[in-house]
């Protein structure tokens, strides 16, 4: 926290993902969770002025990204930036098994951290499908690599038990984040760093 947060230093952070990321044709206008988290690190965050507005946030999104793509591109959509911190949001779109998933995830963490990046996980958002074997990897790993986590799905789910209506709230019909949504996020990452 106190390095992704330091307020005397200039970074660039780099969010890579898939659709939850881009935010694309789901937000209604309103911004995505990556703008409304840049909104909050170079407008919002105490410190000097300047060099709060030098913080720049690069939305590498990309629709149906998944572990694989994300590993085989990392360059291009990660290193290229040259980023100080790297969040990973993925595991919604995996074609691989969870061993697999867990393989890619490693080494996309490792290729970060090569870089002298922090790097910083976020589980997905509710799904259609069933993802709580890949949410798990995320866990274990993040665990494992001494990587800290941001745990979006089991918040969501136990935020189901009292409120059946959340997926009404953050998400499409098609389980794409909405503007509530992407708010959501946002907040809950913020609230992760403190």
């Amino acid at each position: 926290r106190n390095r992704a947060l330091d307020t005397t230093k200039v970074n660039s952070w780099v969010l890579v993902g898939d659709n939850s990321t881009t935010g694309s044709g789901a937000t209604y206008g309103y911004k995505n969770y990556g703008e409304y988290f840049e909104e909050c690190l170079r407008w919002e965050n105490r410190g000097n002025k300047m060099e709060n507005r030098s913080r720049f946030v690069v939305n590498s999104g990309i629709d149906g990204a998944n572990s694989t793509s994300i590993n085989t591109n990392f360059d291009k959509w990660v290193k290229e930036f040259d980023p100080e911190i790297i969040s990973i949001m993925i595991g919604g779109n995996e074609t691989v098994t969870p061993a697999e998933f867990e393989t890619n995830l490693k080494s996309i963490i490792n290729k970060g951290k090569a870089l002298n990046a922090l790097v910083m996980l976020q589980t997905p958002v509710l799904q259609e499908n069933d993802i709580s074997n890949y949410v798990d990897v995320i866990l274990k790993v993040a665990k494992e690599l001494n990587v800290p986590v941001v745990d979006h799905y089991n918040t969501w789910k136990e935020l189901e038990k009292n409120n059946p209506h959340i997926k009404d709230t953050f998400l499409t019909d098609d389980y794409k984040l909405n503007h509530r949504g992407h708010l959501k996020v946002a907040q809950d990452m913020m609230k992760a760093l403190g």
